[in-house]
């Protein structure tokens, strides 16, 4: 099978979504994949580098220049694929699906089964992703083919599904939702007491609460809505430290400005966040209301389940604020004052084994066999 990617995916979605699902296919499924990724020609030759050594079986290929010409790309494919054969290919976005629906079409491909991350289109035109307005436009259109046209859809969230059928008109039956799983790194040890409280906070552990927000500081992130909720609980609450594993630039951090002593801003390899992450009490996963939040299933809250975090989470985002309400996980919060009326203490060594337990037991890949299955047997 073919995995085809478009487009210059973050370092975190390609190494914990794109090649651990090639991975798992290959390796305990016994069912090669192969990656073909089209990617931007600035920087080429060190994204090709770092690409062929997480994933070998891969064929890095540079894009056509001008992500408006898309469909250009199909020539490149069409030279390759003599030397690929005819099989079946799993695309991620809609201009990879509709590209790959082209090679059916010309007879170069078996199936396609699109792979759903994301509600694109809401996404392209809620936020500034990309700046050319005929595509902002047109990917309504991309993205419904991709839905209507492929042969099995995988969706991250059953919303997902809800949003395909509102949008596209979308009645297909040949799907399977399969959330974003973790990353092996947070799957395979705990991480408890593996870094000692004051090596990060530079204070003694003795009755803090530490709340914990991992990811980057992009609009979709809702930074914002976690100013608007911690700043008046850290007002009200000296016990409260705030743990930022995030790019976002200290001097742009108004919470981190206003409690110097009480933040920490920290932007550390990928392979380091679970044991600095575990030493947190919750997990913040705060949005503002969107589609595209409205879809997702972000893999940030299984790494904060696994990690031990109880997760503080807004009613918007995807399937998981029904899982809390039906599983002591959490919260759901629905206004940012919320967080002032909950009795907050820390969490437990026992809770942080249930939790991750509950993680272990519902975001792994191994949880999911059937499903992976399903996409093998089409």
């Amino acid at each position: 099978m073919i995995y085809l990617t478009y487009g210059n995916q973050s370092h975190g979605v390609y190494s914990s979504y794109i090649i651990e699902n090639c991975k798992y296919i290959s390796d305990n499924l016994n069912y090669p994949v192969k990656i073909i990724a089209l990617v931007s020609i600035r920087g080429f030759f060190e994204m090709r580098r770092v690409r062929k050594q997480l994933y070998p079986n891969s064929i890095i290929l540079p894009m056509i220049p001008g992500f408006h010409r898309w469909k250009w790309n199909l020539l490149t494919l069409r030279i390759l694929w003599p030397f690929i054969g005819k099989k079946k290919v799993m695309a991620l976005s809609p201009l990879a699906a509709n590209l790959a629906i082209s090679l059916k079409k010309l007879g170069l491909v078996n199936k396609v089964i699109y792979d759903g991350e994301g509600a694109t289109a809401a996404e392209w035109n809620e936020f500034e992703v990309v700046g050319n307005e005929k595509l902002k436009k047109d990917i309504w259109q991309i993205e419904s083919s991709a839905v209507n046209e492929s042969d099995m859809q995988r969706a991250v969230s059953h919303k997902m599904v809800t949003y395909w059928n509102e949008n596209f008109a979308y009645t297909g039956q040949n799907r399977i939702v399969i959330p974003c799983l973790l990353n092996g790194v947070f799957a395979d040890k705990p991480s408890f007491g593996k870094i000692d409280f004051e090596e990060i906070f530079n204070e003694p552990k003795t009755n803090q609460i530490t709340l914990v927000y991992a990811g980057s500081s992009a609009q979709w992130q809702s930074m914002d809505l976690l100013e608007q909720a911690v700043i008046p609980l850290m007002q009200k609450d000296d016990r409260i430290r705030l743990l930022l594993l995030s790019d976002q630039k200290e001097s742009d951090c108004g919470i981190k400005i206003k409690f110097p002593s009480r933040v920490v801003l920290k932007w550390v390899q990928f392979e380091q966040v679970p044991a600095i992450m575990a030493l947190g009490d919750y997990g913040i996963l705060l949005r503002h209301p969107s589609i595209t939040n409205f879809v997702a299933a972000p893999t940030k809250f299984a790494e904060y389940l696994a990690c031990g975090l109880k997760v503080f989470i807004s009613p918007g985002i995807g399937d998981y604020p029904e899982m809390i309400a039906q599983n002591p996980l959490g919260f759901v919060i629905e206004e940012a004052n919320d967080l002032q009326n909950i009795d907050l203490a820390q969490t437990s060594l026992a809770e942080k084994q249930k939790l991750r337990e509950f993680a272990l037991n519902n975001f792994v890949r191994t949880s999911f066999k059937d499903s992976f299955a399903k996409i093998i047997s089409l």
